[in-house]
């Protein structure tokens, strides 16, 4: 449905609910990355490897053609 309507769904890190899919989803046509802080929110920070991991998955979704949004908070 979301795809559908155009809508995209946030890849949060961590995700807000538990065994919440941590992946963007609905619309192809936007990727959203939200990165607040893994495992405590506003706390911890992001080694080379998680940056890294980050890194190519945005590379990858910009390669696809989506306007691509990373935030860290």
């Amino acid at each position: 449905m979301l795809s559908n309507l155009e809508v995209a769904r946030v890849a949060a890190d961590p995700p807000p609910l538990g065994g919440a899919d941590s992946e963007p989803g609905g619309s192809q046509g936007l990727e959203y990355t939200d990165c607040t802080g893994s495992p405590q929110i506003y706390y911890s920070n992001y080694d080379d490897r998680s940056l890294a991991r980050t890194y190519r998955n945005l590379e990858a979704s910009r390669a696809r053609g989506a306007a691509t949004w990373c935030i860290f908070g």
